[in-house]
């Protein structure tokens, strides 16, 4: 399934994000790491489509999202965290799973306290949807040693 990159506007910001996956269906909303971009979901994101509805934004400051003029230190928690925050209130976006890890996690977590309706679970979940990916070996090319 295809994953269609769109932009949408938060406060001054443009954010760019990846999405896929039927409108209708249940919501996965993945935040990257830092410092990293949308992309890191390329090959998950179309995998992961066929069963949700998946939205994977570039956080602000970072891959083709616009830094915030008002803010000299655009990565800041607050910042990105405020980003996101506006982000879940676009028209579409309804009850969503957070997939979080790394430094993504912190940010995941304000937005699911802020959001509390929107939460499709109250409770920490440690199943994470695992597509069936095949993977295909890499030859060596040449010596490491």
């Amino acid at each position: 399934m295809a994953t269609f990159h769109r932009h949408g506007a938060v406060d001054d910001v443009d954010v760019f994000y990846g999405e896929a996956g039927e409108a209708d269906a249940r919501q996965l909303l993945l935040p990257h790491r830092c410092p990293c971009s949308s992309q890191m979901y390329r090959n998950l994101t179309p995998a992961l489509a066929p069963q949700y509805h998946v939205v994977a934004p570039d956080l602000a400051g970072f891959g083709y999202t616009e830094a915030p003029v008002r803010d000299l230190v655009a990565h800041r928690f607050e910042t990105i965290t405020h980003v996101v925050d506006q982000f879940v209130e676009t028209p579409g976006l309804g009850r969503l799973a957070l997939v979080l890890f790394d430094a993504g996690a912190p940010m995941g977590f304000h937005v699911a306290m802020r959001h509390p309706e929107r939460r499709p679970h109250r409770r920490s979940d440690r199943r994470v949807p695992r597509p069936r990916l095949r993977l295909t070996p890499v030859k060596s090319r040449g010596n490491h040693g």
